[in-house]
């Protein structure tokens, strides 16, 4: 793990191997991390950005935006998925839209779906 001096990590933070967060040089500002936030192994969080309470950083995902309370955010540069499973999400968040074939198949019962 590398942690710029200047982040300010919540409580009960869980990190997995290989990540770090920091600053986006030369732009000042360092991220502030929630309380709750889980870090996938290799995730990393650049620049001036805030990851709210109870969000889910998956593994190798790069975080240039903030990332709302109780959201799932994956990918290079990292998207909000949507509600991280079993933790509250920020309720003014409107939830993505663009997983609507994942969801039908999830209602419908769909075995290839995954229940995680």
């Amino acid at each position: 793990m590398i942690f710029h001096p200047d982040a300010r990590l919540g409580d009960d933070v869980a990190v997995a191997s290989g990540c770090g967060a920091g600053v986006a040089f030369p732009h000042p500002g360092a991220p502030v991390i929630g309380d709750r936030v889980y870090f996938g192994a290799n995730s990393s969080i650049i620049g001036d950005v805030t990851v709210g309470d109870d969000a889910v950083i998956g593994a190798h995902t790069l975080v240039t935006r903030s990332v709302p309370a109780g959201m799932v955010a994956v990918g290079v540069p990292a998207k909000v998925l949507g509600a991280a499973p079993g933790r509250p999400a920020d309720p003014t968040i409107p939830t993505p839209v663009d997983g609507a074939a994942d969801t039908a198949a999830a209602s419908a019962g769909d075995p290839r779906r995954s229940s995680w």
